[in-house]
């Protein structure tokens, strides 16, 4: 360690001194898919992507040719033991000690290394290759290099894969050609014994140099003190299938000098067939239209070029017809060595029939994963038409005329063209000195035309009407609307429109110039008067009391209009103080306003005062309020004192300082007597209180010094008297016996004594009932808890009351304990003592005092003792037998060799089980064995069971074919090649299936097109494996057919017949006719043909019609018809 330290120092010197250039990798950071998407290249889909580690220690990276990379290594990912998220972590020394303190090492890079590992990295995602092959292109770098190559400080990474076909996971960064992964100690120049500053220059021995770059002195303009050339990882892969890729990175042994690993963009691709691509393009618009342009081309393109011509069979379809409506195309494709695509031609028909949109489709491989496929169109092309607008007015040699043609239907784009030298644009501006007529011409891209003329009218200045004059009120708007042209502009500021709205202050003339839909314009004129408003005079302000009525009359004008309802001139009430607004209109219309105001006063709120009561021959004085003078009814004077004669209502009228009046009145009860009530007559016990109340009056004296409502105690029965006096000072009296009732003599009873919980029962006597303390009811038995002294309370037919009391002594008992509850497993003994110390002990269930026994059940068991006052008490005790648990380990099982399994013990709580096996707890087991389990309940009772387990051989499934592709019917024989089984399970993939006892070979057929993987499942009873076989059936391309147009039957053996030229046919039939629909001749043979006669004499020259249906032998059906000219 200490060299460490040594040779750290030295390594720093030498960058600071040596290492000056600056690289030229630039670096940036994104999302963790965006690496993935930079890294995979063709033929190569990837998903589910985590990165572990550090997200400062992964950046992307351009310019890695400048940086002294590898020539293919220009842009791509990188990866750090250290930090690469920004620019200038690769510049000089600035890679240095750029520690991930605290970021764990990988356990899978452990073994590789040979010792821990730090400051990991891990970016792992799931992708899918289109070919059987996959490689990485990297180069991996380090500061380790070139002091501690073969020392224990080895930074390592490596590129994990996991799959199916691939055992486990395996690693494939390795030293090219061999199965050593790549790491500084696999890959240097050797040990550099001696050095200067932070790297030094090695003489060997190298290790793998082919593969390495010494930057030692600075050779190369990066920061890294060596590092690889790009070397390939390769992985053998199932097309289609999903696999896993781990890319790691770790400082081997510390975490000071940092590694890092460069990943080339598209650097993980697919190898061999790349992915297609299939694209259409039209000259124009959205198909091929057949009276227009009859050929077009389309393209199919692969990502990069081959070294060798890549072919590949595609089919076609769609509602089109080849041979009909298009020349046949080949069903092999083949792209060229050195180029990425091939063009091909596709030449339409024109048939001069309306057929709508029809599509030649066309299915080719974008990979061996998917199908691709594309459409090309083919139209019939629409006859175009064209508009050349609305006639157009002018005026003469005054303004231009913009006329504007409109194109509809045709193909492609349109040109226009007008005649009189109005232009070739679609819009154009004419000036015709004299009406004219404009011919337009439109072309569409196929060359058809079409015509539409439009006028140009020359015509004169319109007659503009302003209207008729008008007359508004001072204040008031009008609208000025004019007629007679399309336009119009209005003087005194209004400006262009129609329809404007004005309000003059004064009589205003307004002109308008109105211009027409051919340019000419005139004028005109008119007046609005403007009338002045009258001066109306709604009156003077007015006041009255609440109630009364008022009449409102304005002047000024002809008539009036008031609001709130009001009549002009007419009375009415007005309900509160309110200002009155009247309108008043003139001769002319016109109106002005006032207003008057109404003060309605309210009526004073009088108050003759309360009723009153007064004794007969008593004054009284009335007094009103709430106004400034009253006057009284019945010769009352206010404030003035009176004798009334009789109860009588008296009336007051108020008068306020407004002269408003309102009225009150107030009641004058004369009364005749007080009736005053001494209350009713009352009984008392001796030496009892009592409260005497009088009613009727307001105050009260009553004799024998008693004092009104006061509690007092009577000493005798006695009459008592009282006096009352109301309010008017007149009197009443009245009286009311109180009777004095003796007590009883009550007796309680002679003193008890009883054991406790002994009941005992108390009567008292001397009066009529009783009432006892404590809860105790006269002469019921009760039992006492304690001696206590009970008092009796007496009450006689009087209700008068005495009391009297007894003490019942209670001789406690010794509390007997039976002990706590016991709990025994079944057949279990017990003890049971009970303590207290009483003298005896007595058990129920035949149990004797501190004597074991063995209970049956869980049952109760009662204790009785008696102490030296003969008094006793019981206890209980419960005794719970407890049932053993039913423990059971499980049925036997079977394992195959090396697999682990699980033991789980039922039926208690805990478990423990012989040979060092823990319950729940998976284990291998190395031989067929028997194991015993010990179970334990919630109560601590035990039980056992066992199983036996027995080990297994694994059985290898082995599959292989006689061959893997073919054309349908596809025959294929299959060998079983398997070993320790008993059973066979065959899915052949085509949905048949079959289950074997033995290792026989087996045969499937497969009719129809695309691939099978048959699965072969051996099993020996426990243990199973599985291989598997893909199948491979290529479909028959769809029929070819090349049909002539002319042939010459004139026995020169050359062209003497006609017949269709096929390719992966089946059948064909062809019938042929001549101009009339004679038929000439049939014929339904492959190898068919006519020789242009017809029994025998030959045909005359011409054109005939032909129909054929052809069957293709992949099962296509084409069916068309056409000409041809026959020529002798």
């Amino acid at each position: 360690m200490m060299q460490k330290i040594y040779t750290t120092i030295l390594m720093i010197g030498f960058f600071a001194i040596g290492k000056i250039g600056f690289s030229q990798i630039n670096l940036s950071q994104t999302t963790i898919n965006n690496y993935v998407a930079n890294i995979c290249g063709t033929g190569v889909s990837f998903s589910n992507v985590t990165l572990t580690g550090d997200a400062g220690a992964i950046a992307q990276f351009t310019g890695g040719v400048s940086g002294g990379l590898g020539a293919t290594m220009n842009n791509g990912v990188v990866m750090s033991t250290g930090f690469v998220n920004t620019a200038g972590e690769i510049t000089g020394t600035a890679l240095k000690s750029n520690d991930n303190s605290g970021v764990n090492g990988i356990s899978q890079l452990n073994t590789i290394a040979g010792f821990s590992t730090y400051d990991g990295i891990i970016l792992e995602f799931d992708f899918v290759p289109i070919t059987n092959q996959i490689n990485v292109n990297f180069q991996f770098g380090s500061e380790e290099y070139n002091n501690f190559v073969d020392d224990i400080y080895n930074d390592v990474f490596a590129f994990l894969i996991s799959g199916p076909g691939i055992a486990g996971t395996q690693n494939i960064a390795l030293v090219p050609s061999t199965s050593t992964p790549v790491t500084i100690n696999s890959i240097n120049n050797g040990y550099a014994a001696t050095f200067f500053g932070n790297n030094a220059c090695s003489s060997g021995p190298c290790n793998n140099c082919t593969y390495y770059n010494d930057n030692c002195s600075s050779t190369f303009n990066n920061a890294m003190n060596g590092f690889t050339t790009v070397l390939t990882a390769s992985q053998t892969v199932t097309p289609c299938q999903t696999y896993h890729i781990r890319l790691m990175l770790a400082d081997g042994f510390d975490q000071i000098y940092d590694s890092w690993v460069f990943i080339q963009q598209d650097g993980l691709f697919a190898v061999g067939n790349p992915p297609l691509s299939l694209a259409a393009t039209y000259p124009f618009g959205t198909a091929l239209y057949e009276e227009c342009f009859n050929s077009n081309t389309i393209t199919f393109t692969i990502p990069t070029a081959q070294a060798s011509d890549y072919s590949f069979n595609v089919t076609w379809g769609g509602t089109a017809t080849s041979g009909v409506d298009y020349s046949s195309l080949p069903t092999t494709i083949t792209i060229p060595a050195g180029q990425t695509s091939i063009n091909l031609p596709i030449n339409v028909f024109t048939d001069a029939l309306a057929e709508g949109i029809e599509t030649i489709e066309c299915s080719y491989p974008i990979s061996v994963c998917a199908m691709g496929t594309a459409i090309i169109n083919i139209d019939d092309a629409v006859p175009l038409t064209v508009n050349a607008g609305p006639d157009a007015d002018v005026c003469g040699g005054v303004a231009s005329a913009n006329l504007s043609a409109t194109a509809a239907n045709g193909n492609g784009a349109v040109t226009y063209s007008w005649d009189n030298g109005a232009g070739n644009t679609q819009a154009v501006s004419v000036l015709p000195p004299s009406t004219t007529v404009y011919t337009v011409t439109a072309t569409d891209q196929c060359g058809r035309t079409a015509t539409d003329q439009v006028t140009v009218f020359v015509g004169a200045p319109p007659v503009i009407d302003a209207g008729a004059n008008v007359s508004i009120c001072s204040g008031g708007n009008t609208t000025l609307t004019a007629s007679g042209g399309i336009t119009y502009t209005w003087d005194n500021g209004l400006g262009a429109g129609n329809g404007v709205s004005v309000s003059p202050i004064i009589t205003t003339t307004y002109n308008v110039t109105g211009t027409a839909a051919n340019g000419c314009s005139s004028t005109d004129a008119l007046t609005i008067t403007v009338n002045a408003a009258p001066i109306v005079n709604a009156g003077i302000d007015q006041t009255i009391c609440q109630g009364e009525t008022v009449i409102l009359s304005g002047s000024g004008s002809q008539t009036y209009s008031w609001n709130n309802s009001v009549t002009n001139g007419v009375s009415f009430t007005p309900a509160s103080t309110q200002t009155y607004t009247v309108t008043g209109t003139d001769a002319n219309g016109c109106q002005g306003t006032d207003q008057v105001l109404v003060t309605v006063n309210p009526l004073p709120t009088v108050n003759a005062g309360t009723d009153q009561i007064v004794c007969a021959g008593g004054s009284i004085t009335l007094s009103g309020s709430g106004a400034q003078t009253y006057v009284w009814n019945n010769g009352v004077t206010n404030a003035v004192s009176f004798t009334p004669a009789s109860t009588q209502t008296y009336t007051v009228t108020g008068t306020d300082v407004n002269g408003c009046e309102n009225t009150d009145q107030v009641l004058v009860t004369l009364s005749s007597g007080l009736i005053v009530n001494a209350g009713v007559d009352q009984s008392v016990c001796a030496g009892g209180s009592i409260t005497l109340s009088a009613t009727g009056g307001q105050a009260y004296v009553w004799n024998n010094g008693v004092t009104n409502t006061v509690s007092f105690i009577p000493v005798s029965t006695q009459t008592y008297s009282v006096t009352g006096t109301d309010a008017f000072g007149c009197q009443g009296t009245d009286q009311v016996v109180v009777t004095v009732n003796p007590l009883p003599i009550v007796d309680a009873g002679l003193p008890q004594s009883v054991c406790q919980g002994i009941g005992v029962t108390l009567n008292g006597s001397g009066a009529v009932s009783y009432t006892w303390n404590n809860g105790v009811t006269n002469g019921t038995s009760f039992t006492p808890s304690s001696t206590q002294t009970y008092t009796v309370t007496g009450t006689n037919s009087n209700g008068c009351t005495n009391t009297d009391q007894v003490i019942v002594t209670v001789n406690p008992s010794t509390p007997v304990n039976a002990g706590i509850d016991q709990a025994v497993c079944q057949d279990g003994s017990v003890i049971l003592t009970a303590t207290g110390a009483p003298q005896t002990y007595v058990w129920s269930n035949g149990v004797a005092n501190g004597v074991s026994f063995n209970p049956g059940s869980t049952q109760t068991y009662t204790v009785t003792g008696t102490n030296a006052n003969g008094c006793e008490s019981t206890d209980q005790v419960v005794v719970t037998v407890n049932a053993l648990p039913t423990v059971s380990a499980g049925i036997d099982l079977s394992v195959c060799v090396g697999g682990n399994i699980i033991l789980n013990g039922s039926g208690a709580v805990s478990y423990t089980w012989n040979n060092g096996v823990s319950n729940g707890v998976p284990f291998v087991p190395g031989s067929t064995q028997t194991y015993t389990l010990t179970g334990t309940d919630v109560n601590g009772c035990t039980n056992t069971d066992q199983v036996t387990i027995s080990v297994v051989p694994i059985p290898t499934a082995s599959i292989s074919s006689d061959v893997n592709s073919g054309n349908p019917v596809l025959t294929v024989n299959f060998d079983n090649n398997s070993s320790n089984a008993s059973t066979y399970h065959w899915n052949f993939g085509n949905g048949s299936e079959l289950n074997a006892t033995t290792d026989v070979g087996q045969q499937s057929n497969y009719s129809n097109s695309g691939q099978y993987m048959v699965v072969l499942t051996a099993a020996n009873g426990s243990c199973i494996d599985t291989d598997t076989l893909l199948i491979t059936v290529i479909p028959f391309p769809d029929p070819i057919i090349v049909i002539p147009n002319i042939f010459t039957p004139n026995n020169d053996k050359n062209n003497d017949e006609f017949f269709i030229t096929v390719s992966y046919v089946k059948s064909v039939k062809v019938s042929i006719f001549n101009r009339w629909g004679n038929k000439m001749c049939d014929y339904d043979n492959v190898h068919g043909s006519w020789d242009g006669t017809v029994n025998g004499d030959m045909s005359s020259e011409g054109v005939y019609f032909f129909k054929y249906e052809i069957e293709g032998i992949n099962g296509t059906m084409l069916t068309g018809q056409g000409n041809i000219q026959l020529i002798r």
